[in-house]
């Protein structure tokens, strides 16, 4: 994932509201990814705690791909979003500290 990639979020979500949570993960990389791979997944947790994953077919050489999931926040405070490709280092890449990233968001009443 690229940090132009990933934006902050830059209001607070209210409670019991449903937004989309997207995340874009590009193949920066000098192979496509196909079906099958566990780089086409990504994963999403709040808080550490697991909530959806959304999937892509392929990804090929230079393209990138913008995943999203609902989400409806039910806690009033401060919280993070997590998201993650290739949570299982099933694919070999060049730089595996670009797979996991991180942003906090507050939810109001």
């Amino acid at each position: 994932m690229n940090d132009n990639n990933f934006v902050p979020i830059s209001t607070s979500l209210k409670k019991g509201v449903q937004v989309r949570v997207l995340c874009e993960v590009a193949n920066e990389g000098n192979l496509a990814i196909v079906l099958g791979d566990d780089i086409r997944r990504i994963a999403y947790f709040i808080d550490g705690i697991f909530k959806n994953n959304c999937f892509n077919t392929e990804l090929g050489i230079g393209k990138t791909f913008l995943g999203s999931i609902p989400y409806t926040p039910d806690l009033v405070g401060r919280h993070i979003l997590k998201c993650v490709v290739d949570a299982g280092n099933m694919v070999k890449e060049s730089r595996e500290d670009n797979n996991v990233k991180e942003i906090s968001f507050a939810v109001v009443k």
